[in-house]
């Protein structure tokens, strides 16, 4: 078992709503967890949101935007750290 502190307000509000079903706090818990994994995700998914889309960006020009993203990527960095920024 592990503890859980929680201000005093909020335990007793927990506390509260427990008695008030019939349970205890951590029964509580447990029932509203399983009620939202229960419950039906709103809304698209995302192969619904995106149905009918191609996966590219355009840049608006002649670059290559995917090309060499790793190594842009890690000489940027590079960049960074030795400018001394995070």
């Amino acid at each position: 078992m592990s503890v859980l502190e929680l201000p005093a307000p909020i335990f007793h509000a927990l506390r509260d709503a427990a008695d008030a079903e019939g349970t205890d706090p951590a029964g509580w818990v447990a029932a509203r967890l399983a009620e939202r994994r229960a419950a039906p995700i709103a809304g698209p998914t995302l192969a619904e949101a995106f149905a009918g889309r191609l996966g590219r960006v355009a840049g608006g020009g002649g670059e290559r935007l995917s090309e060499d993203g790793g190594r842009r990527l890690a000489d940027h960095l590079e960049a960074e750290r030795q400018a001394g920024r995070p």
